[in-house]
């Protein structure tokens, strides 16, 4: 994944920017890819988080796209220091240092905070203090900020005051000056989709109807569904045995990138099973999510439990997607021409990575229980 700084900005993308409304930063200009460690709690620590990303090293996962290493919440003191400044507990003694081994391994490295006084866990939090976080932030040298509110937070109480919070952490991390991606995490209550561009969001997690959201993701702004959570190997299996499939996750990348979703991986990488790792580093399923135009798909059909989904490309195919939800195999009855195809031209099923048989107008896509198939369609010239 490429990771673009703008100096410079185009006049023409920036006229029609809303009275308050900051500037695109220039980052993200696809789908950020990374790993969280969300799924470690309060036991997440600075040797952990070094040999997660010697192991997205050595997986593979970094060489696919995963590029960022973001520590959750729980890294923070109780308190802040005699300035006021934020500072990290014993479980972290050094974050410059910790950034630096990140960098070292080539990936990017993120951290977490709220606009509230406490953090989701209690945690000291940035409200009031924004201007000294997003400073200290940029000196650690980090890359990401997920920026989180926990709905039963009292500091704000309406969407105005909620916004304009966001709007103040995404002000002080421009004034920084450092390029650091900066990621909302809201309970939804608000519509955060909306309006979270505006505050200088590269991306926002939603929910509800995806769908009526697509309108609001493009290149820089991304609608964030959530983590892609891989199943841990069974009782007693070696991490590095074959592990049995993972339908669920199979599903879950599909959709993401039907979606134009970032990727982001909770979970222990040193366990996952060459199965799940085949499937999160699957390079064709990630060429449609990171696709430089940042189109969504759009539901194209749904009945009992069967979904298909299609998305256009910058090269003017497609991908698509027949998702299968029911508890028992299902067919799908196709034609070619459903999807602006003909025999001549190249569809590769994207998990099987092979090309497809188009020389007759119809198909049958047949797609086990809570699984998926996926189609890129090459346009015939």
């Amino acid at each position: 994944m490429l990771r673009i700084v703008c100096c410079i900005f185009l006049l023409g993308a920036l006229a029609a920017i809303p009275a308050g409304a900051l500037r695109d930063n220039g980052l993200a200009r696809t789908p950020p890819m990374g790993w969280s460690s969300r799924g470690f709690g309060q036991s997440v620590d600075d040797p952990l988080v070094r040999a997660i990303a010697d192991a997205v090293n050595a997986n593979g996962m970094r060489q696919a796209g995963y590029s960022y290493i973001n520590i959750d919440d729980a890294w923070q003191d109780s308190q802040r220091n005699g300035q006021g400044d934020i500072r990290p507990n014993g479980r972290f003694p050094d974050m410059r240092a910790l950034a630096g081994y990140i960098h070292s391994r080539g990936l990017f490295i993120g951290i977490y905070s709220s606009p509230s006084a406490k953090t989701c866990l209690g945690y000291e939090g940035s409200y009031g203090h924004e201007e000294q976080d997003a400073r200290v932030f940029a000196a650690w040298s980090i890359d990401f900020l997920e920026y989180s509110w926990c709905a039963g937070d009292k500091t704000h109480d309406s969407e105005t005051s909620l916004r304009a919070a966001y709007l103040k952490m995404g002000e002080e991390l421009h004034r920084a000056g450092r390029p650091i991606v900066y990621s909302l995490g809201e309970s939804g209550k608000y519509e955060v989709w909306k309006w979270a561009a505006q505050t200088g969001a590269n991306l926002w997690r939603t929910s509800g109807d995806v769908e009526t959201q697509a309108e609001f993701a493009r290149p820089g702004h991304w609608n964030y569904p959530g983590p892609l959570t891989p199943s841990a190997p069974p009782p007693g299996k070696q991490a590095h045995r074959a592990a049995p499939d993972d339908p669920a996750l199979r599903m879950q990348m599909s959709m993401w990138a039907m979606l134009a979703a970032p990727l982001f991986v909770e979970g222990d990488p040193r366990s996952w099973s060459t199965n799940v790792l085949a499937i999160l580093t699957n390079h064709e399923v990630i060429g449609v999510d990171q696709d430089p135009a940042g189109t969504p798909g759009f539901r194209r059909s749904a009945s009992n439990g069967l979904e298909v989904w299609i998305r256009h490309l910058a090269d003017g195919g497609k991908a698509v997607g027949w998702f299968n939800h029911r508890d028992t195999r299902a067919r799908f009855t196709m034609t070619w021409s459903d999807f602006g195809a003909d025999s001549k031209s190249v569809v590769r099923d994207l998990w099987q990575h092979r090309v497809m048989d188009t020389s007759k107008p119809e198909f049958l896509v047949d797609v086990d229980k809570h699984d998926v198939m996926m189609v890129r369609v090459y346009t015939s010239q």
